[in-house]
Order: structure tokens, then C-alpha cells, then sequence
């Protein structure tokens, strides 16, 4: 079995990581993050399909005030231009 620790493994002598960074979730799709990919999936589907109501609510309950009241603000801008 070979010696791996960090003084004789390679990457340890060049200074320089061998393999890509992980995201934080250990996941990494082509070309981005899969969790951004999901936010991003989540919106337009949500904008498309629409949100059950109870879904919605619990959701909103989860945010800060201050967020709710942004988020408020935005529906009944957007309702307006409708």
C-alpha cells in the first residue's frame, strides 16, 4: 500500500489540487451546480404551473419578515401590470 500522507502525496508537493472543488452538497452537474439548476427549474415551473396554496403559505412562513414583505410587494406589482 502506498504512503499517501499529505508530505508525500503529490498535490502536497506541487501546491496545486489535482481534482475540481466540490460544491457543498457534493453534487456537480455539466456546466453548473445542480442545486442552481433546481432553483432555477423550480421558478419557471412555479411561474408556469402555479403553487398549491398550502404549499405557498408553508413556504411563506418559513421566511424573514422582511423577505415576506418584499415578496408581497413584488405580487401585487406584478398584478398590476396583469
Amino acid at each position: 500500500m502506498r504512503d499517501l500522507s499529505p508530505a508525500r502525496h503529490p498535490s502536497a508537493q506541487s501546491g496545486k489540487r489535482k481534482s475540481k472543488p466540490i460544491s457543498r452538497s457534493g453534487i456537480r452537474g455539466k456546466g453548473g451546480n445542480s442545486d442552481t439548476l433546481a432553483c432555477i427549474t423550480g421558478g419557471i415551473a412555479e411561474a408556469f404551473y402555479g403553487m398549491p396554496s398550502e404549499l405557498q403559505q408553508e413556504t411563506l412562513k418559513r421566511l424573514p419578515e422582511e423577505m415576506r414583505a418584499e415578496y408581497a410587494l413584488f405580487r401585487q406589482n406584478l398584478e398590476r401590470r396583469m
